[in-house]
């Protein structure tokens, strides 16, 4: 048997979509008949993953589609979704006679996938015309039924390659929980959007991640078992990788957390890619844009160490049970203030943790009159909790005194993203940072910015 290949079609760099004419053209010679046998169980976890990339909305009715691409020498079949700026492609074993390509509307093949109970499904789309006005229908055979669906005229939607300067390889559940660990500290600010994404940076001994949106920042780096590849003669690369990608990622390969598969990640000047191989004949690739922008300086303000600078002042590294410190927060944020969640942190011979209001303690003005207190803080009357300290490698407890400001909500996000049983915490003077760090593990660290001194 003979097979044609539909080859993509030439487009400027990024992604393009060809015109009726053009369309014509390229296909005046190849077949349209479309003929797939896949397994419902592949199936439907590949239009799960793609229809993520799909938009709810769209002014082309292409992009509410999935494409599917027949490869009948390698026996698989792509699934392709897309916004153009972001590309989800899942290749699953498949039984083809020929090499082609139509597409299915997202929405409905996702509920569709869901329902079936066949475990064989047979994927089939007999229309040869090229009168691009004329209806069309992909059919889906499924033990004794047939499904109908309505379909777009076909336009290529593949991604671009990806020319990489940067190539690295680990493992993705270490790759995942990485990004669960950073992307709480992602700015939802569109009006900044490189403060809505994470900051990829390649280096040779490893893949260093950071996220802020300038109240605090989380950076972290993997290291074990990362091999990098980068083409730059600093030994130094990096990226800005959207939220909505990290997001996207998180979700797709969430179902393969307890898996060893390893991940491949490739950045080039303007595109980044993700390669999962999840089993025999099975891929996932995610390629996105990047963002055109320059990232905060973040080493500024992410200092190796916050000891005084005369090494003279003791106190100020005391490690917490991790736990013990969440429950406390969580409950005394029920009395903070409902729009500025303050919380007040001294650290004397013991961490006291309050909000900052409490019976004996009322606001003043600048005149010196008691303000009027508003209602949340009036009901509620303020709470104070304490406990004790560890001691730090055997050095002696704090015996100094320091007092600082902190949204409760930065803080609850930081201990709730890590699994760690304890945490450093790291106090500078009144109207500088803390920070947040694990014992014994140097690659993680997150800084929180004080809201006032008081």
């Amino acid at each position: 048997m003979t097979t044609t290949t539909l080859e993509a079609p030439d487009v400027q760099p990024g992604i393009g979509l060809l015109s009726i004419d053009e369309r014509r053209k390229r296909d005046s010679d190849a077949p349209t008949a479309f003929d797939a046998g896949v397994k419902r169980k592949d199936l439907r976890q590949a239009i799960a993953a793609c229809v993520l990339a799909c938009p709810p909305k769209s002014s082309l009715p292409i992009l509410l589609n999935l494409q599917l691409t027949t490869d009948f020498d390698n026996k698989s079949l792509d699934v392709l979704g897309t916004d153009l700026e972001t590309f989800v492609q899942v290749r699953i074993p498949a039984l083809s006679a020929i090499n082609s390509t139509t597409n299915m509307p997202a929405r409905y093949a996702k509920d569709l996938a869901k329902l079936l109970d066949a475990e064989d499904l047979q994927i089939t789309n007999n229309w040869t015309s090229f009168d691009y006005n004329s209806d069309r229908y992909i059919d889906i055979k499924a033990g004794n039924g047939v499904y109908t669906m309505g379909i777009q005229p076909h336009q290529s939607l593949a991604p671009r390659d990806i020319d990489h300067t940067f190539f690295a390889r680990l493992e993705m559940r270490k790759f995942l929980a990485a990004l669960q660990i950073i992307k709480h500290a992602m700015s939802s600010d569109e009006t900044r959007r490189v403060l809505t994404s994470v900051l990829f940076v390649a280096q040779e001994n490893g893949l260093t991640l950071v996220a802020t949106d300038t109240h605090r920042l989380v950076k972290l780096t993997v290291v074990d078992g990362v091999q990098t590849d980068i083409k730059t003669e600093s030994g130094q690369y990096s990226g800005i990788v959207p939220s909505s990608t990290i997001e996207l990622l998180c979700k797709v390969l969430t179902p393969y957390q307890k898996s060893l598969v390893g991940i491949h990640v490739l950045l080039d000047s303007q595109w980044c890619q993700f390669v999962i191989n999840t089993g025999i004949g099975k891929r996932i690739t995610i390629t996105s844009q990047l963002i055109d922008g320059e990232f905060p300086v973040y080493n500024r303000v992410s200092p190796k160490s916050l000891e005084h600078p005369d090494n003279t002042t003791p106190g100020r590294v005391v490690t917490v049970n991790r736990l013990e410190m969440l429950g406390i927060i969580r409950r005394l944020q029920l009395c903070s203030k409902d729009y500025s969640h303050r919380l007040i942190l001294c650290l004397h011979d013991k961490l006291k943790i309050s909000t900052g209001l409490g019976d004996d303690k009322q606001p003043h003005n600048a005149n010196g009159a008691i303000e009027q207190m508003d209602y949340a803080v009036k009901y509620c009357g303020g709470a104070t909790e304490s406990f004790g300290l560890y001691s730090n490698n055997g050095k002696p407890k704090p015996t100094t005194h320091y007092e600082i400001a902190i949204n409760c909500v930065y803080l609850k996000d930081c201990l709730s993203s890590i699994d760690s049983p304890t945490v450093n915490f790291e106090f500078r003077e009144s109207l500088n940072l803390i920070r947040v760090t694990m014992p014994g593990n140097p690659n993680w660290h997150e800084i929180v910015m004080p809201m006032q001194v008081v």
